[in-house]
């Protein structure tokens, strides 16, 4: 029987074999640091930051002295539309702005600054330096100045109440407006209540305006908005006017009862959902959520009793608002009592103190089976 072939004998180091490439990715002689089968480690996007540095040193807008940066700052600024304008009402502001100025001279500064601005109005009010400009014009304007201004900014008042640095010029407006300019300003609001009151500047315009400065006739129709557009139908009376409030209308037209209260829950709905209570319009939704737990049946309100229930004590400084602090907390279950009270710490002080605010406190006493707990929360604050 044959042998089987000897196995071949292993190779000397360094002969007969066929000399291996080097890993791609590897060269020799390249990174001697470099893992032998392993690519060197390279930052993912290492040329392109390389590249940004070198653009970056190059570039002026990395200067390191103060001096340079401010020329800088003022080139770019510069670039902007009506820079010119800007600069040069400013430089007659800082005078107008002085509080030892005499009356002759601020009129005289007014006069100045107005021929500035006349007809450019609108290019100055969006900007956060230059709309204080145009709030110092509006507050030491003459009248026929400031209704020339107000004329310039008729059609905008909705949008500066909703701008960052704008709705300071809308406050400044409606103070200093005279009563025919202030019902043209809030005209402008009218058809915009539910888009206002979800917006932080603009909330607390809207707050300012329905508390302050609206005629009774317009708080009626910022509140209707609430309604629905099938409140806005119904409201015709046959004779030709319009009931003046939800009561009005429900007793009028009592078939259209649970369409005009079901537009008013989702209004509410929405805005609480989305935590607007804590926003500045607080008059205004109080009183629209105290029409709904005063027309509605109880049974209805639930869902509305639980998305305030962390909202109760914010809610007690106003006379709406502690009446729907009362329909809360006694439509509320033993649980969702005590989620009130426990809100309630740390404010029963000032709450017992407060217009409104003390006959929240009453009802709880009144209503609540739980003494102990009432002793706890209420009497231990007091």
């Amino acid at each position: 029987m044959p042998h089987a072939a000897p196995a071949a004998a292993p190779a000397k180091f360094g002969g007969g074999s066929k000399k291996r490439s080097a890993p791609e990715g590897f060269s020799k002689g390249k990174n001697e640091h470099a893992v032998k089968g392993q690519a060197p480690f390279k930052s993912k996007n290492y040329e392109e930051k390389r590249q940004k540095k070198d653009s970056q040193a190059a570039d002026a807008s990395f200067a390191k002295t103060r001096k340079e940066q401010k020329e800088l700052a003022l080139q770019r600024k510069a670039r902007k539309p009506n820079f010119d304008l800007v600069q040069q009402c400013k430089a007659q502001w800082e005078i107008l702005r002085q509080k030892e100025l005499s009356d002759a001279d601020r009129i005289a500064s007014v006069s100045k600054l107005m021929t500035l601005c006349r007809g450019k109005v609108q290019a100055l009010i969006f900007t956060h330096d230059a709309r204080r400009i145009v709030q110092s014009l509006i507050k030491h304007a003459a009248p026929e100045q400031r209704r020339e201004i107000f004329a310039e900014l008729k059609g905008r008042w909705l949008d500066l109440a909703c701008a960052q640095y704008g709705h300071f010029i809308v406050l400044r407006g409606l103070k200093f407006a005279s009563a025919e300019q202030r019902a043209d300003i809030v005209d402008e609001f009218q058809g915009h209540v539910l888009h206002l009151i979800r917006h932080r500047q603009a909330s607390a315009i809207l707050e300012e305006v329905y508390s302050t400065y609206a005629r009774a006739n317009q708080k009626r129709a910022l509140m209707h908005e609430f309604y629905g557009p099938a409140f806005v139908v119904y409201k015709q009376q046959a004779d030709g006017s319009e009931s003046k409030s939800l009561k009005e209308v429900l007793e009028a037209e009592p078939s259209k009862r649970d369409v005009i209260l079901k537009s008013l829950r989702s209004s509410l709905e929405s805005i609480l959902s989305k935590g607007f209570t804590s926003y500045g319009s607080q008059t205004l939704l109080h009183h629209a959520i105290s029409e709904f737990f005063q027309y509605t049946n109880p049974a209805l309100t639930l869902d509305l009793v639980e998305m305030l229930l962390e909202h109760v004590v914010s809610m007690v400084h106003t006379r709406d608002g502690a009446r729907v602090a009362q329909y809360v907390f006694m439509l509320a279950n033993n649980k969702q009592r005590k989620t009130i009270l426990k809100s309630f710490k740390g404010f029963v002080g000032k709450m017992a103190m407060e217009q409104f605010g003390h006959a929240v406190l009453l009802t709880v006493m009144e209503t609540m089976d739980d003494t102990v707990t009432v002793g706890k929360t209420i009497f231990a604050e007091l």
